[in-house]
């Protein structure tokens, strides 16, 4: 049964893509919804809460930075999931909420229907490094880890025909939990499938143009 673990959230915001091209709203964006996520009015997280933040600024990175030290990397992205892939692998369940936003370039695998991930800061045209999303919270979703999950991914969505996506590391057998229907899920997308995000200027910052698509279930 429950354990009574408070709520949890993962940020992640990248800026910097020196194998790509720089963003300016992706930071802004994670720290609006961080500050959501602990308005009452929002969010309402409270002290018992934990909200992991992931950030290009936070590794130090820059306009100057080169490709080889382009943080957060693929690697970076994956650990901040593993913990809680641990905690559904052990068949764990925490009474709670868990909130993903994820802001950054993104694409779609032209073979991989409705499958969106986030390209990680060390990605390039030719070699795509990325964080699969949505497979992790489908996995949770699928081990009933949580009571309630919700994704809001601020990316593109462009068919990328040179690039498969693959499972994420670590990520074990998916058989439903007996409960995993209990678990109520939503997403979110800034653009369509096979669409462009954008980015515009709001109140003197630049921000996420989201316009957005969900599902919930």
């Amino acid at each position: 049964m429950g354990s009574g673990v408070a709520d949890q959230a993962i940020l992640i915001g990248i800026n910097h893509y020196p194998g790509l091209t720089d963003l300016e709203g992706p930071e802004n964006d994670v720290k609006a919804f961080e500050a959501w996520l602990r308005s009452s009015e929002g969010g309402g997280f409270g002290t018992r809460d934990t909200i992991t933040v992931s950030t290009s600024s936070a590794f130090g990175v820059n306009d100057e930075t080169k490709l080889p030290d382009a943080r957060p990397h693929s690697h970076d992205l994956n650990q901040i999931f593993r913990p809680w892939v641990e905690e559904a692998m052990a068949e764990n369940h925490h009474d709670g909420r868990l909130f993903i936003f994820v802001a950054g370039h993104g694409f779609c695998d032209v073979g991989y229907d409705a499958k969106s991930v986030l390209h990680a800061a060390n990605s390039s045209k030719i070699f795509a490094a990325y964080e699969d999303v949505l497979a992790h919270a489908n996995f949770f979703r699928h081990k009933w880890l949580f009571d309630e999950i919700i994704v809001v991914m601020d990316a593109c969505r462009s068919l990328n025909h040179v690039h498969n996506i693959s499972p994420p590391q670590g990520l074990g057998r998916q058989n439903p939990h007996a409960r995993a229907s209990r678990v109520k899920f939503f997403t979110a997308f800034a653009t369509a499938l096979g669409g462009v995000a954008r980015e515009q200027r709001v109140g003197g910052s630049v921000r996420g143009n989201f316009r957005a698509r969900d599902n919930i279930s």
